[in-house]
């Protein structure tokens, strides 16, 4: 049952409200309006980027980035092309991180994985590859026979 408001008690302005869904229609939270950085640009390491809590895109150029990167928030990386932008290294993704992988290839070092995905984490990817396991001990084919290439060195 509605009353009237006692004569110490104010009345409910209903224009109060008008702030806040002005500031919602004003201000959205809107994903294209994310912190795009680039490496190299803004940013002279991928691991710098992928600390930076402003970088929610991060545009690498094509280029070999060495080092293992541990990704434990939602960003997305997008590379020039798969066999042009390569991370040599394990990508790790921690839990709860959200990782849109875009256009690029990722070499694992030694017997590393080359991508780690924990439980929580997800990853969308496009365009890119992955090879795991490529140790440079075995390039030259030894590990399937093939040793030719010795063949024709002298000791």
């Amino acid at each position: 049952m509605l009353s009237r408001p006692s004569e110490g008690e104010s009345r409910r302005r209903p224009w109060l409200a008008v702030p806040a869904i002005v500031t919602v229609v004003l201000f959205p939270t809107d994903p294209a309006r994310a912190a795009s950085c680039t490496v190299p640009g803004t940013h002279t390491t991928l691991a710098a980027a992928i600390q930076d809590p402003n970088c929610t895109m991060i545009q690498l150029a094509a280029i070999t980035y060495s080092g293992d990167q541990t990704i434990a928030r939602s960003l997305m990386l997008s590379g020039q092309a798969a066999g042009g932008t390569r991370i040599r290294g394990t990508v790790s993704v921690l839990a709860d991180a959200l990782l849109d992988l875009r256009e690029l290839g990722i070499v694992s070092v030694g017997p590393d994985e080359a991508l780690l995905v924990t439980d929580g984490a997800s990853v969308t990817v496009s365009g890119v590859t992955v090879d795991c396991c490529q140790d440079p001990l075995f390039s030259d084919g030894f590990e399937s026979g093939n040793v030719s290439a010795w063949a024709a060195t002298s000791p």
